[in-house]
């Protein structure tokens, strides 16, 4: 399963920047969803959306997850710890998680209390070997 951005706009027809975000099979490697890729970047503390392009995610006040038009936002803002696994949200302290720790299809990806329950254990799958990391030091 994958952290997947929903390419229609929240609230199409009109143009809004908000998408929301769900688990869906992955993948793969050889035939890749750029919506359920994402780029990480360290200086702003953001998780990017590949397949949405000028989108981050952010934790909505309502706690679910979605994407929107980065803006720099307290919201938008994340921590990834490699021990847990746990994605946490700079500013609110929350972690991502999977509503009701349902592991399935089209489940719906929000927030909460940290725990350790296994909706918000997330593993990252590089796409490839080369992902801007120096292995030697």
């Amino acid at each position: 399963m994958a952290i997947t951005a929903n390419p229609a706009d929240q609230y199409a027809p009109r143009t809004t920047g908000v998408h929301n975000v769900y688990l869906s099979k992955w993948a793969g490697k050889e035939s890749p969803n750029l919506k359920q890729q994402w780029m990480w970047n360290a200086e702003e503390n953001s998780l990017k959306s590949v397949g949405l392009p000028g989108g981050a995610l952010f934790e909505g006040f309502n706690k679910n997850m979605i994407v929107y038009n980065w803006k720099g936002l307290h919201n938008q803002r994340f921590h990834y710890n490699m021990v847990s696994k746990k994605f946490t949200n700079r500013f609110t302290g929350n972690a991502m998680d999977v509503f009701g720790d349902k592991l399935t299809e089209l489940q719906n990806i929000n927030t909460g209390e940290p725990d350790n329950t296994n909706g918000q254990g997330w593993i990252i799958d590089y796409q490839s070997a080369s992902h801007g990391h120096d292995h030697h030091h």
